[in-house]
């Protein structure tokens, strides 16, 4: 059965989300995911300065709800979903964030500003 089958299928993914620990991995695995991190991070805050991003993220948090999220590069804080939000914008904006040749595509950005979002800070 796969997982996606199960009709358990949250829970499963839950508890192996929430059981996971960085030790478990392979180290080649472990030091790719830290690249692929500091490469998300380093590209949504250069994407917070583009100009349009300066001049957007604050007319979008104006209306936002508060938080302790990061907007990374932007010098502020919001709640969870804006951040993530503002972030994915931003970590996408130069077009600079990693690829990844098997998945075809970027799959770090897509994951990273929803993650940083929620990581307790």
């Amino acid at each position: 059965m796969t997982l996606l089958r199960d009709p358990d299928y949250l829970d499963s993914l839950a508890h192996f989300a929430s059981s996971f620990r960085a030790e478990d991995l392979p180290l080649n695995v472990l030091e790719r995911s830290k690249w692929i991190l500091a490469d998300c991070i380093g590209v949504i805050g250069a994407g917070m300065r583009a100009p349009e991003m300066v001049a957007y993220a604050p007319v979008h948090l104006s209306s936002a709800a508060p938080g302790t999220a990061w907007i990374i590069g932007g010098g502020a804080r919001s709640n969870e979903l804006c951040a993530a939000f503002l972030n994915g914008i931003a970590g996408t904006w130069h077009e600079l964030d990693e690829g990844n040749t098997l998945s075809k595509g970027h799959p770090g950005i897509q994951v990273v500003p929803a993650a940083l979002g929620t990581a307790p800070w």
